[in-house]
């Protein structure tokens, strides 16, 4: 049997909403919006930095925020930040102090006392971030933010100040290292040997000393702390071993060139004649490698007599006064 016409007319009715519904959802072309507002976004954005680059790079002046130990150096030009580092040195520095320990001994180090080369140390503040077109905007912005400290070149300071502190520890507090010495015969020089022992770690302490100095100097200036700021030092000890010679400095020390006896033609005096001195380096290097610590090494003089003795021209005077 087949059904009744209701129910054909009605599946058909419900199977044309069902097209009807599909045509109705089908999509349109209003996607593409949101990606053209980004693209606006970004474009405003990179041409808004590359404008903050061009301005950066016109300036002349430090960024903000940029400081050398501590010193804020904002807004100056480099030979403005040259002289206030000079000058804040001069007269402040004096109020950094480092005092050193080692065993029994003590020594202070004040910040006035660095050799720096302070004008340099203004130029790199200038130069910071200006390398390069298009992250000169960048570091800007980041010194605007947290700031940029320039510490002191170690490089080239040398500190001639700081040397002399740690030679008067070394000598006054002395270690338990024998350097090498040496004497002279009238035929040999002998050499004894150093012998390892205990002494102040030289390298760390230059590096302890001066990063104690750099963190006063922040103490002072980058955080305003007031009077005098005072860092401790406890220099430490290592098992050295013994430097070996200067072996060209001994042979300058050695070494003589022959003279021969000279008459002075006013007093008819007789000078004396010099005996000439010399020995070969690298047969002292030589023994030197092979001795143990504390061991004696003699290595031979080359001896070479004047042409002219004093004996021999004091003859040929007398000679010449009996003729």
């Amino acid at each position: 049997m087949g059904r009744p016409r209701s129910e054909g007319r009605r599946g058909l009715q419900e199977g044309m909403s069902a097209m009807e519904g599909q045509r109705v959802a089908k999509k349109t072309g209003g996607g593409k919006l949101p990606w053209v507002i980004t693209g606006l976004v970004a474009g405003t954005a990179l041409a808004g930095y590359l404008g903050l680059c061009a301005w950066v790079g016109g300036q002349q002046t430090i960024f903000p925020n940029v400081s050398v130990l501590g010193i804020d150096l904002s807004g100056m030009t480099a030979e403005q930040a040259g002289s206030t580092l000079a000058q804040t040195m001069a007269q402040e520095g004096g109020q950094v102090k480092v005092t050193l320990r080692y065993q029994d001994w003590s020594g202070e180090l004040t910040a006035g006392e660095l050799e720096q080369d302070w004008e340099d140390l203004a130029q790199l503040a200038a130069q910071k971030g200006r390398g390069n077109f298009l992250t000169q905007g960048a570091v800007y912005l980041s010194c605007l933010v947290g700031g940029e400290n320039l510490t002191m070149d170690r490089e080239e300071s040398g500190q001639p100040a700081l040397e002399r502190l740690l030679d008067q520890a070394d000598r006054e507090a002395g270690g338990s290292v024998t350097t090498a010495s040496y004497v002279v015969d009238e035929t040999q020089l002998h050499m004894t040997k150093g012998v390892t022992g205990v002494a102040m770690d030289r390298e760390r302490a230059r590096t302890e000393v001066l990063d104690a100095l750099e963190e006063g100097l922040w103490k002072k200036f980058g955080q305003g702390a007031e009077g005098t700021v005072d860092q401790v030092v406890t220099l430490s000890a290592i098992q050295t071993s013994p430097q070996e010679p200067d072996f060209d400095a001994v042979h300058q020390e050695v070494f003589r060139e022959p003279k021969d006896a000279e008459m002075d033609p006013e007093t008819f005096e007789v000078t004396d004649h010099t005996v000439g001195v010399d020995f070969d380096v690298s047969v002292l290097k030589a023994a030197y490698a092979s001795a143990k610590e504390g061991e004696t090494i003699s290595c031979p003089l080359i001896l070479t007599q004047p042409e002219e003795t004093r004996e021999g021209l004091e003859g040929k005077l007398f000679r010449d006064l009996l003729g």
